[in-house]
Order: structure tokens, then C-alpha cells, then sequence
């Protein structure tokens, strides 16, 4: 079995795009994964930039974010290659593989993309439409949190430091990666719940008002 940690880096639509918004709100503008073997060791990385289809500028704000403008976008792959081309690299592995992503977002994504542009393109991408596994919601479960963590905090509770550029799509994944690795060790598990119950903890006060200020100096007004 291989394990295939993968992020993406998104784009949004705009707004006056409404009838593709209700199918999709966001192109994937850069694929980043991961391959583990059956240690959760790295055997191979991958990644990709993907040439948007309806809003081939970048904003401002998320070429800030991802590092990714629009002239690096012009001559990427459309979806339909990129994504044959990914499927092709997780089946290179001659081996049955795990699809796993931080949240149940880049699934989401994913497939409402694919609805959108390649209706017809399914077979050809059959390897990556089983159900991914959504890592997020087994962290959340082990620091015992209802609300979604997210991948920073995770780390932090992991005490596991961010290695390369946030919102790169492969740095993403790497850290992904590193941070499911540890959590496959109930030890470690265990230790990352403790971590989480303990760090944001403040110390109780002990010393009152007066223990801190030095009142008796004060002279009132007769």
C-alpha cells in the first residue's frame, strides 16, 4: 500500500460568474503531493502548475499568498492534462494507493472542477475518484477539538516546526505528510492530545491587586 499526500493552491472565480460558481468557485492553479510508502516514508514528491480556464488572472492578495502570478500560469497544463498527468504519476506506483489531504476541501474542489470541465474526462481519471481520506478530521479527533484545526496550529500542537513556503502546494503536502507520519504512533498520538490540553493554558493568578502595587506611600487628601 503507498499513500499519496496531496494540496492544492487555488484561484477564485469571479464573482459575476454566477452560473459557474454554483458548480465551482475556485480553479486549481497548482497540484502538490507526496508519496509514502508502507513506513509513511517519503518515496517521491510531485508537482505541478495548472493553467486556470476562466479567470487566468491571478489576484493581487493570492499571488502574494501562493507566490504563483499569472505569467508562471501561462504556459501550464490545462486541468484535463495536469490532472491526467497526476493520475498517471500516483499509478506509476504499481501499487494500490490512498488518496490523503489535510481537509475535505481539495476532494471537494477537485471533483467540482472536474464536473465543470471535464464531464467526460472520468475514466481516464478513475484512479483518483475513490474517497480520499480526510486527515483533518482525524487530528481534530485526537486533540479532541469539534471545530476544524488547522494545518499551522496542527503542527504546533505536533511541536513539529513549518518547513519551506506556506501555500506552496508540495511544501503543504511535505508538512502534511511529516505530521500523519507522527500521528501513527499512539505514543505520539497521545503525546500531541496531551500537548494540545496543556499549551494555550494560562497559569492561575496568585498575587492579589495589593501584592503588586505599593499603596502604603499614598497620602489622601485631608
Amino acid at each position: 500500500m503507498k499513500y499519496v499526500v496531496v494540496d492544492f493552491e487555488m484561484n477564485p472565480l469571479p464573482k459575476k460568474m454566477k452560473q459557474v460558481r454554483e458548480i465551482c468557485q475556485q480553479e486549481i492553479i497548482e497540484i502538490g503531493a507526496v508519496m509514502l510508502d508502507d513506513d509513511w516514508q517519503e518515496i517521491d514528491a510531485y508537482k505541478s502548475l495548472v493553467k486556470p480556464e476562466y479567470n487566468p488572472q491571478i489576484a493581487p492578495y493570492f499571488a502574494n499568498l501562493t507566490g504563483i502570478t499569472t505569467d508562471m500560469l501561462a504556459g501550464a497544463d490545462t486541468f484535463k492534462t495536469a490532472f491526467e498527468k497526476f493520475a498517471g504519476w500516483c499509478a506509476g506506483c504499481q501499487d494500490a494507493f490512498t488518496v490523503i489531504a489535510w481537509s475535505e476541501s481539495d476532494y471537494q474542489q477537485f471533483s467540482s472542477e472536474l464536473q465543470l470541465k471535464e464531464p467526460e474526462a472520468e475514466p481516464k481519471l478513475e484512479c483518483l475518484m475513490g474517497d480520499w481520506y480526510d486527515f483533518q478530521k482525524e487530528f481534530s479527533d485526537i486533540v479532541k477539538e469539534k471545530k476544524q484545526v488547522s494545518l499551522d496550529m496542527a503542527l504546533l500542537y505536533a511541536k513539529i516546526p513549518f518547513t519551506g513556503r506556506r501555500h506552496d502546494a508540495l511544501w503543504d503536502a511535505k508538512n502534511t505528510a511529516d505530521l500523519y507520519r507522527m500521528t501513527r504512533s499512539e505514543e505520539k498520538r497521545n503525546r500531541i492530545a496531551e500537548n494540545a490540553k496543556t499549551m494555550f493554558v494560562s497559569e492561575p493568578l496568585t498575587s492579589s491587586l495589593g501584592d503588586l502595587f505599593n499603596f502604603a506611600s499614598l497620602v489622601l487628601p485631608a
